[in-house]
């Protein structure tokens, strides 16, 4: 053991020898001037090459990977971000979150291993933190997003004229039942294990709450997003910027957010000493400065996605990471002058904290030996309770209890008096972690491609316009265009097309494409192509002029305008647009799909036009066509969407566009009401010409 004139072996307090840097008690810096009672902010208790006040998320979600550690750790975090954001890049969209929801996780558990955080009980420990958090995260996922929300996620509300609302309910749900719940659902897990008499140091507080924190967000990210595991799992050309957006925050920035913000609620409620505090006054203002931060990330995302495509996800990435580095700022002053004072306070009564160095003790962080009854190291600061538990166990029993030797205990024994070295296994530790979150997306990568359809979708709809809508004589208009190729939907509408409508489309809600349909709702009669009984209808509906259809039961318009209207209705949207002239197939093939991209759909995937022979001379000509895409947010996770729509060139060269949106395989479903309904509207409005 390592002894000095003023620490003998025999007991005393320690005191610092010549030349020391850092008080062995209190951990006080000494030197530059600075007294023994002066604060210590340049020197991080916990890993004292670093400054308090600075964004590391190893050495601050991980307080005990002291050494070389957190130079594994993290490559393991580079390495593990990395692959989901290569996947998202090149179109792998299943494989990328799934990826992206389990790297936290994933890393943290072989930390808790690599530290033997639960102490031989990785079962309970695993299951308490981990395990508890993920299936509290899917119910109460489930619960708001296809539950709560059911029909109104979308975080906006248009009117006709294209002027943003904010849709209440989505705002309460979002921005206040969703973080407040979860982070009540996070902390049972951990609160549980904290009260154990193995786990009631803050550090374990601090660990187990960002375990279920993370384990929590991956749950959410994997159910907010399950529909991209049925249907819709890879696309050909990505919108990079938006989809690695939404998978950084996914990997990263929720993982991070929710952890940080649990694990300093977890560890106030352990408290600086001995023993854990409980439900004191500490515990609640960490319990509110968790909901703060967990209000304020719901509430940056939210109105981030009122922006369009990829404005709208990176603002959420970028407001995600400052309340991420803030939670991590806090955690870090929380930490550190949680064990400055609770050594501080043992000074001051002459007790010894519970790892306070006993025998041969060496320090986690430069291997120096420790002073006998030393609560710091005197070379670089670092606090005892730095080290991972078996570094803590040897370090604080004496050499004269039997069966003990001097030497430091680890997975391979090391020959007496030889200073330890800290984790060497960075490639096993590494390479797990990888392994694991590429299983993870091998597996999510899987099952979209089961499910996944090779084609665009059909026009399921065949017009067949009802007795009474005779021809016209009015001669056509020369020269009528022939559909081109497969149109870019980036591409600027051509010359003579109608003014801009897509700041008229309203929001598409997501949860309402993944509702089931009542068949109760829809029209008697119908089916694919014929029979449409319009007597059933509630109303008609007028686009513009003479034009207009009727609308099904159980159908209902959400958004009109001059010209414009948008009906919801068995789970799907239908569109009805006038073109003013003059216009061609091109142009308006052109602008609807921009209008579909702008109401948040993306990677919009078109078919080949198709030129269909409509039954009535008052059409000169039609097209058709269908298109696939993902409706995504932040929020409300991604869904793959279709639909198709029509293309109408009338003898007075106005254009009317009619499509349609629905979640993908909805049409699929024997005597679907969707079909039924669509056949009404598109029917009914071909009559009206």
């Amino acid at each position: 053991m390592t002894t000095t004139p003023e620490n003998p072996a025999t007991g005393g307090i320690p005191v610092a020898p010549p030349g020391a840097r850092f008080d062995p008690m209190t951990g006080a810096e000494l030197s530059a001037g600075v007294g023994a009672g002066g604060e210590r902010r340049q020197s991080y208790a916990l890993q004292p090459g670093e400054p308090v006040a600075s964004f590391n998320l190893v050495t601050s979600l991980m307080p005990l990977a002291s050494g070389n550690a957190p130079q594994t750790y993290r490559w393991a975090l580079g390495l593990g971000v990395l692959i989901p954001v290569v996947a998202g890049a090149l179109g792998f969209l299943a494989f990328a979150f799934v990826a992206a929801a389990v790297v936290v996780p994933a890393i943290y558990v072989v930390y808790m291993y690599d530290v033997n955080q639960w102490e031989d009980q990785p079962i309970g420990v695993v299951l308490g933190a981990i395990g508890a958090a993920a299936a509290l995260g899917v119910g109460f996922t489930f619960l708001w997003h296809a539950g709560i929300l059911d029909s109104n996620i979308s975080s906006v509300n248009f009117d006709g004229n294209g002027a943003g609302g904010v849709r209440w309910t989505s705002l309460l749900v979002l921005v206040l039942l969703v973080p407040i719940v979860g982070e009540v659902l996070k902390q049972v897990g951990p609160l549980v294990l904290a009260g154990r008499p193995q786990f009631d140091d803050m550090i374990d507080g601090l660990t187990f709450g960002v375990a279920a924190g993370a384990a929590f967000a991956a749950a959410e990210t994997i159910v907010v997003n399950r529909g991209l595991f049925s249907s819709f799992g890879q696309i050909d050309s990505p919108d990079a910027g938006f989809w690695v957006s939404l998978i950084l925050s996914a990997a990263v920035v929720k993982p991070i957010v929710y952890g940080a913000a649990t694990g300093i609620a977890v560890a106030s409620y352990s408290g600086l000493g001995a023993g854990y505090d409980g439900f004191k006054p500490g515990y609640f203002r960490g319990l509110a400065e968790a909901l703060i931060a967990n209000v304020a990330f719901q509430a940056g995302l939210f109105f981030a996605s009122r922006l369009e495509g990829t404005k709208g996800a990176v603002v959420g990435l970028v407001w995600g990471a400052i309340v991420a580095a803030a939670l991590v700022v806090r955690l870090r002053y929380l930490l550190h002058f949680a064990v400055l004072e609770a050594a501080l306070e043992a000074a001051a009564t002459g007790g010894a904290l519970k790892d306070t160095a006993r025998g041969t003790a060496y320090c986690p962080s430069c291997e120096m030996p420790l002073l006998v009854g030393a609560n710091f190291c005197v070379a670089c600061g670092t606090s005892v309770r730095a080290g991972s538990k078996v570094t803590r166990v040897r370090n604080r029993v004496d050499d004269t209890v039997e069966g003990v030797t001097p030497a430091r205990p680890a997975l391979k024994p090391v020959p007496v008096g030889v200073a330890p070295q800290d984790n060497k296994r960075t490639a096993l530790v590494v390479g797990a972690v990888a392994a694991t979150i590429v299983v993870a997306g091998v597996v999510g990568q899987a099952a979209a491609s089961a499910a996944a359809a090779d084609d665009k979708p059909p026009v399921p709809i065949q017009i067949e316009t009802q007795v009474g809508s005779g021809p016209t004589t009015e001669p056509a208009p020369t020269p009528v265009p022939a559909p081109g190729p497969s149109p870019d939907a980036s591409e600027a509408p051509s010359t003579g097309t109608a003014p801009s409508l897509t700041q008229g489309f309203g929001s598409v809600s997501s949860a309402d494409l993944t509702s089931p349909a009542d068949p109760s709702d829809s029209p008697d009669g119908g089916g694919l192509g014929g029979g449409i009984d319009t007597g059933s209808s509630d109303s008609h509906v007028v686009v513009g002029g003479d034009i207009g259809f009727d609308l099904p039961a159980g159908y209902e318009i959400e958004q009109q305008a001059d010209g414009f209207v948008q009906v919801f209705g068995d789970g799907g949207y239908f569109f009805a647009i006038i073109n003013p002239a003059p216009t061609d197939a091109n142009a308006m093939i052109t602008e609807n799909l921009n209008g579909i991209q702008s109401m948040g759909v993306q990677d919009l995937a078109v078919s080949d036009p198709q030129e269909m022979q409509i039954p009535t001379s008052a059409v000169v000509q039609a097209v058709a066509l269908g298109y696939q895409g993902a409706l995504a947010s932040q929020q409300g996770g991604t869904i793959p969407v279709e639909g198709f729509a029509y293309y109408f060139l009338l003898q007075d060269g106005t254009g009317v566009t009619a499509f349609v949106l629905y979640q993908q395989g909805a049409l699929d479903v024997d005597s679907s009401p969707l079909i039924d309904g669509y056949n009404a509207m598109f029917n009914s409005l071909v009559s009206s010409f």
